[in-house]
């Protein structure tokens, strides 16, 4: 328990990571025989820098946990700063609010507060997006932390300093409308960032963390990027890095763990392109490409076809992976089909001898399995290189299914989503010798 006034400020600047552990982040790094801890550093800038900062990390290094324990310190130290913190979306919010009330309902929260000013600390406002201490001191009438959705309305609005945490992520990767929207989400917040005066220089500063996505992403308009890629931190295992080098895909791979971004040599599918109107989805066929274990994922595609209005085909789709296998998938299946209501599903019976069609069929879904008999990539790069800039998909298409069909490059894997879409668009098109029945 800490005692008194200087060793309360003495952890606070110089370990401020074992208060992150004592709130019960328990797999941030502590700090060595040498005084010296990764994340220990990392929560300091974030605490005390003085100026605009933007820090990469690979994925899974801990960096938003350090940004819940950096936000519940800076609401116990900084009685007067008004905060700000932004994520992609309304729901991730939540997620890093309900975390940072949780810290300051510990004992070391309530410890803090006691050394420091002699007063007990408590929440007088809490919500899913906003928390005030009643150790605030500003009279403008806003909260101390207000968490907002990166896009959400900001007008009239003012802070002292600002967080942004992953607010690019998969969707810009895939979607170079989605990366303007953020640039430009992101090109607001200076005017509501309040400016820096004197006698407080930690006023007027914008933290920002994540994970690069798309060499023409958002962290273009950031400061130059303090790096830590999976080499720097040693924080994943060697076991754990092998296995995310064989599900991802090597640009995949290469920007999430390396922080770096890799050509793929004879892309074939660029820049997605979208359609919001829901009828254009409604009553197609659907294909599921079945996993039975390993690292491979069950891919469902749905898709429907329209004329345009010049008399050219167009191909509306949606499309979803899931990293198990297919039986544990029949749920989620049967209730995407019903909303799309899908008229049939075709799979391939090669591995099953026709299983799970039997089973799906027993679980109330109209299947119709076929014997593929040709070469996949052959078939991806056939149709659906031939569909692709005729093809709108639903704005709700599971990134992860968009990213296996942007990255995909003959013989990687995983490549389960565009062989699916690849074989529905092949029925769709009507092309008879597809399927030996």
């Amino acid at each position: 328990m800490i005692t008194n006034f200087d060793a309360t400020m003495y952890l606070i600047r110089e370990r401020p990571v074992d208060i992150g552990i004592a709130f019960g982040f328990t797999k941030l790094q502590p700090i060595n025989e040498i005084g010296y801890s990764l994340h220990n550093e990392w929560i300091k800038k974030m605490l005390f820098s003085t100026k605009d900062y933007l820090l990469q990390a690979h994925r899974e290094s801990y960096k938003t946990t350090c940004v819940i324990v950096a936000l519940a310190i800076q609401m116990l130290i900084y009685k007067s700063m008004t905060v700000a913190f932004f994520r992609k979306t309304d729901a991730d919010i939540k997620e890093v609010i309900g975390s940072v009330r949780k810290c300051l309902e510990t004992d070391i929260a309530i410890g803090i507060a006691w050394n420091l000013y002699e007063t007990e600390l408590s929440l007088t406002k809490e919500s899913m997006t906003e928390l005030t201490t009643n150790l605030f001191l500003d009279t403008r009438g806003c909260a101390q932390l207000t968490g907002i959705g990166l896009g959400s309305s900001i007008v009239g609005k003012h802070y002292d300093k600002m967080f942004t945490d992953d607010i690019c992520n998969q969707k810009d990767r895939i979607s170079k409308a989605e990366r303007e929207a953020t640039k430009a989400a992101y090109g607001e917040l200076g005017n509501i960032l309040n400016d820096r005066i004197a006698g407080n220089p930690y006023v007027g500063v914008m933290c920002n963390t994540g994970t690069p996505w798309h060499r023409d992403d958002v962290y273009q308009l950031m400061p130059e990027p303090i790096v830590y890629t999976y080499h720097d931190t040693s924080i994943l295992s060697d076991e754990k890095i092998a296995r995310q080098k064989k599900m991802l895909t090597p640009s995949l791979f290469a920007a999430n763990y390396e922080l770096k971004h890799v050509s793929n040599e004879g892309q074939l599918f660029k820049d997605p392109k979208y359609c919001d109107d829901m009828s254009k989805f409604l009553y197609g066929s659907a294909h599921v490409d079945c996993a039975f274990g390993g690292d491979n994922y069950t891919a469902l595609t749905i898709m429907q076809e329209h004329d345009d209005e010049k008399g050219n085909t167009k191909y509306y789709a949606i499309g979803w992976v899931w990293h198990k296998h297919v039986q544990k998938c029949y749920g989620e299946i049967k209730r995407v089909c019903k909303d799309f209501k899908v008229d049939i599903i075709y799979l391939e019976d090669n591995a099953d001898k026709g299983y799970v069609s039997s089973e799906m069929d027993m679980h109330g879904m109209w299947t119709k399995p076929y014997h593929e008999n040709q070469n996949k990539d052959v078939k991806i790069s056939t149709y659906l290189y031939a569909a692709w800039l005729d093809m709108y998909w639903h704005p709700e298409t599971d990134p992860e299914y968009l990213t296996q069909i942007i990255d995909y490059v003959p013989t990687f894997e995983p490549d389960d989503a565009p062989d699916s879409c690849a074989s529905i668009l092949r029925e769709v098109m009507n092309t008879s010798t597809a399927f030996i029945m």
